[in-house]
């Protein structure tokens, strides 16, 4: 089973973006960002989600590294939107999962709830840690 604290996990997302931002240590600041998102979109807030993608996606330009970019594959299921077909994901199994958990809540908020729990439960049925208690 797990736990979640919303708050304290919004206060380190928080506390992660000023530490690498402070330190210029954009590798970790688009972690952090991504992390910060989440919490973000977990709050309801996809306006302040999708500036947190974005900048991911402006220091990946500015560095040459590749965006972290998880944040907005759920930004895009939490809006309704096609997410990356699984070839972006291949090789990258925790990626794969997101795009399971994102494809649950787009289905889910289109009404179509076969394809929700199909999703949902690839995720679940998988263990993967910090998914499956969003999943369900």
């Amino acid at each position: 089973a797990e736990a979640a604290d919303f708050t304290a996990a919004r206060e380190l997302a928080e506390r992660q973006v000023r530490l690498a931002r402070d330190a210029g240590a954009f590798l970790q600041l688009q972690s952090a960002l991504n992390f910060l998102a989440v919490t973000e979109l977990l709050a309801g807030e996809l306006t302040a989600a999708a500036a947190s993608a974005e900048e991911d996606r402006a220091l990946a330009d500015a560095t040459g590294n590749a965006p972290v970019g998880y944040a907005a594959v759920l930004l895009a299921a939490f809006r309704g939107q096609e997410l990356p077909e699984e070839d972006a994901a291949r090789g990258q199994l925790h990626l794969a999962h997101l795009a399971d958990y994102g494809r649950a809540v787009r289905y889910n908020g289109l009404g179509r709830h076969d394809l929700a729990l199909d999703a949902a439960r690839r995720v679940f049925d998988d263990d993967v840690a910090g998914f499956p208690g969003l999943a369900t």
